[in-house]
């Protein structure tokens, strides 16, 4: 009887020291490069971001990136770096779900917003580390990783509604 006790207790405390140690993260997507390599509309395009988080343990959030009615023109993306996407505190066992879409944007009523290409980011703190997956939503072909200024990047080559976009996403996760 003492011994399945002593065995029971050990067992708690092992578990115990293992939820203390294991940590949140706090991953960081940002856009840090955009590029056209065919805009859809013969004077340029007006573009957005529109991100929907979705956690594992919560109700989802939408938000567009520059904020409506904003957009950035097609001929001024140079001059976009670091754009933080997202960025949020991933408890262990967390996992959230990201899509980064990117419209052309149009004048309502009588022309919609037109889809270039969406991203989806997935992400789970197991343990104290960031597990992540990329991909595109109905292709069959995977982003790129490339190597830039900040460190390993995605590209995404986006194609939709005549035009082409490459899309560079990088994730950080800042020491704690």
């Amino acid at each position: 009887m003492l011994k399945t006790l002593f065995i029971i207790l050990s067992i708690t405390l092992s578990v115990c020291n293992f939820a203390a140690t294991a940590k949140s993260v706090k991953p960081n997507v940002s856009m840090i490069h955009l590029k056209a390599i065919k805009t859809a509309e013969k004077n340029g395009d007006e573009l957005y971001l529109a991100v929907t988080a979705y956690p594992s343990d919560g109700q989802p959030t939408h938000y567009q990136i520059p904020k409506y009615p904003l957009h950035w023109p097609s001929a001024k993306l140079d001059s976009l770096k670091n754009i933080k996407i997202w960025q949020d505190k991933l408890k262990p066992g967390q996992a959230v779900t990201l899509i980064v879409s990117l419209l052309e944007q149009d004048s309502p009523p009588w022309n919609t917003d037109d889809l270039i290409g969406t991203v989806r980011i997935r992400m789970k703190n197991k343990d104290g580390q960031l597990e992540t997956s990329w991909s595109m939503p109905n292709r069959v072909d995977a982003p790129v990783s490339v190597m830039t200024k900040k460190g390993r990047a995605e590209k995404f080559d986006l194609l939709g509604e005549g035009s082409n976009y490459q899309l560079y996403l990088h994730l950080e996760i800042p020491k704690t």
